[in-house]
């Protein structure tokens, strides 16, 4: 199997692990589609296998889902028969922004979030009362 297609089956089983904070919005993104793959690096094969390094950016430097991300990348990744090692990387960079999403997640969330504030209810002003000099 060529590198290309181990690349695109390692990006594959990337953004089958959803952002924990796309669920919480009520969009569940794939890591890919949420912009947060930096790079996957293959090694030469190596009695049929290649060691894999994928690195990932996390959105700021309180993301406390760096393990989640990690040990749902394994899981999937372990199952493949052609990888050897795994080795994910985090970015130090925190240069994530929401322009970093994939288009059709952008264009999700903005329909989410005008369908959640069309239920919001508007309270009509009181009418002004004439002040008395």
């Amino acid at each position: 199997m060529s590198s290309h297609d181990l690349a695109d089956r390692v990006r594959e089983a990337v953004n089958e692990v959803p952002d924990p904070c796309s669920v919480s919005q009520g969009v569940p993104t794939g890591l890919v589609d949420m912009g947060l793959l930096c790079d996957i690096a293959l090694s030469d094969p190596d009695d049929g296998q290649r060691d894999v390094r994928v690195e990932l950016r996390l959105t700021a430097p309180g993301c406390l889902y760096g393990i989640y991300f990690e040990r749902e990348i394994r899981e999937r990744l372990e199952t493949m028969s052609d990888v050897g090692q795994i080795a994910i990387d985090f970015s130090r960079e925190f240069d994530w922004s929401p322009d970093d999403m994939a288009p059709h997640v952008q264009r999700q969330l903005k329909e989410r979030r005008e369908r959640l504030i069309a239920q919001i209810p508007v309270r009509q002003a009181a009418p002004a009362q004439a002040v008395k000099a």
